[in-house]
């Protein structure tokens, strides 16, 4: 008996032309390119000798000459303001973020850390909570050790910290020796390199090349667990429902083949590093896991230039059959010049499958959300509503402003902040006072009034509407 029942009598067949011309070809490559990055984060926490407190930890504020040996190790040390790398999320521009942090490339990947002692600290704050925020939001964290004491790991409050790499500096026999111990939750498979035996490193370089491989394949590792790996699936399946509804439809009615050109038209945003891996049992093949995304990734640079060159005769009359088709398949009439309600909810939820997990829960603002911000802001000390994450970040991002009425509003940057359920009519409106002015216009009226709307969001309802298309393509009236 079959594992799955295969419909065989409804199967399509699209051509390669279709699966181009339509943009699915990109999308079905990019399901799995969106997976495969080079940019990686990792917290780096400094327990000194008798500390067995977070609070203790996230409070340290110089690095031993032990700890800065051990920096040093793993990372080069650059200012952050002007700094042009990866720096992951750290501010570059005005010193918020420190003075300094630690980078490194290794093979083709580009490392930054959030070094504790080298991020700013409130006095008076026990929690260090602008520490927190940028290493408990890690899914990787280096500890360095003080001494022989042991690391719990239970003693850190985070939802996302799944993985704890520690680090012990000891002299023996007059030789420097570096200790190395693994902690990690019980649902994250292991992974590889595996540790020599005792843990123990006497050589600077070996050391290095463990940890950064240890530390990638750790991240890739700690995404298989449910916490991380449950919603990545949601979205995979969405994105890959929506693809194949979109195939079949093509291969049922060959004149909507063009509807759908946004996928050669946009770019996905960068995610973070997500990759699937398995465990590495050879400990001179320190490498990162190597995911079959690859493959789909080197076959994509062969493919994806096929067929794209066509003469200026070619491409006006694709334009024109594309306009006619969208006019066909979206009734679109001279008095319907902007993108549906139905379009613009298909645009929200494109937008959203194509950002990282992480980025996905906090791009937009429903009601329901909305509500509980302006709980939160109007009971600053009730801890019943929501987590302590969610209310640290309320209280960070979002402001109460009164209105003349007396009504308060959610603002950020003194801005009402628009919800969701708004953002169709605002852009409606911002679209008509510009005049179809295109992205910038339409994003500078917006933005100056309102805020919470991502600007991709903006730029890709722009880029569906109908009037904008049919005059891009040269035939407004």
């Amino acid at each position: 008996m079959p594992l799955i029942d295969v419909p065989f009598n409804r199967l399509k067949k699209i051509t390669q032309d279709v699966m181009q011309s339509s943009g699915l070809e990109d999308d079905v490559l990019k399901l799995d390119e969106n997976g495969i990055h080079t940019r990686y984060k990792f917290g780096i926490l400094y327990v000194k000798e008798g500390q067995t407190k977070e609070e203790e930890w996230f409070s340290n504020e110089h690095e031993s000459a032990d700890l800065d040996c051990f920096l040093n190790v793993i990372g080069r040390r650059v200012p952050l303001v002007g700094y042009t790398g990866w720096a992951a999320g750290l501010d570059t521009k005005t010193g918020d973020s420190g003075e300094y942090t630690y980078v490194t490339t290794w093979q083709e990947h580009s490392i930054a850390y959030h070094v504790s002692t080298l991020l700013p600290s409130s006095q008076g704050d026990k929690q260090q909570i602008q520490r927190k925020r940028h290493i408990g939001n890690d899914i990787v964290c280096l500890v360095f050790v003080e001494g022989k004491q042991p690391f719990n790991p239970a003693a850190i409050k985070s939802q996302f910290l799944h993985v704890f790499i520690v680090v012990h500096k000891e002299e023996s026999e007059d030789r420097t020796r570096w200790r190395v111990e693994i902690a990690s939750v019980e649902t994250v498979p292991s992974f590889g390199p595996p540790l020599p035996d005792g843990g123990v490193f006497f050589n600077d370089s070996e050391l290095q090349s463990f940890l950064l491989a240890k530390l990638i394949n750790a991240e890739y590792a700690a995404l298989k667990s449910p916490k991380f790996a449950q919603p990545l699936s949601r979205a995979r399946e969405g994105i890959l429902s929506n693809i194949v509804e979109r195939g079949y439809k093509l291969a049922q009615d060959p004149d909507i083949r063009t509807i759908h050109p946004s996928s050669r038209h946009s770019k996905s945003p960068s995610t973070s590093s997500e990759r699937s891996s398995k465990s590495n049992h050879h400990h001179h093949e320190i490498s990162p896991t190597p995911s079959r995304s690859s493959m789909i990734k080197d076959l994509s640079e062969g493919i994806t230039g096929l067929g794209r060159r066509r003469s200026t005769q070619d491409s006006a009359e694709n334009r024109h059959k594309a306009k006619q088709a969208r006019r066909k398949a979206k009734g679109i009439s001279e008095n319907n010049q902007y993108p549906s309600s139905q379009d613009f909810d298909d645009i929200v939820q494109n937008y959203l499958d194509k950002l990282s997990f992480k980025k996905r829960d906090k791009a937009l603002i429903d009601r329901q959300r909305y509500e509980l911000i302006l709980q939160v802001l109007q009971e600053p000390k009730n801890t019943s509503v929501s987590t302590a994450q969610f209310r640290f970040w309320v209280k960070k991002m979002f402001q109460l402003v009164p209105l003349h009425n007396g009504r308060l509003v959610v603002c950020h940057d003194n801005k009402p902040v628009a919800m969701r359920e708004q953002i169709y009519h605002i852009l409606i409106w911002a679209h008509r006072q510009s005049h179809h002015g295109g992205r910038d216009k339409t994003s500078t009226l917006v933005r100056r009034r309102f805020s919470w709307i991502p600007k991709e969001l903006i730029a890709r309802f722009v880029r569906h509407c109908p009037f904008c298309i049919t005059r891009r393509n040269g035939h407004a009236d």
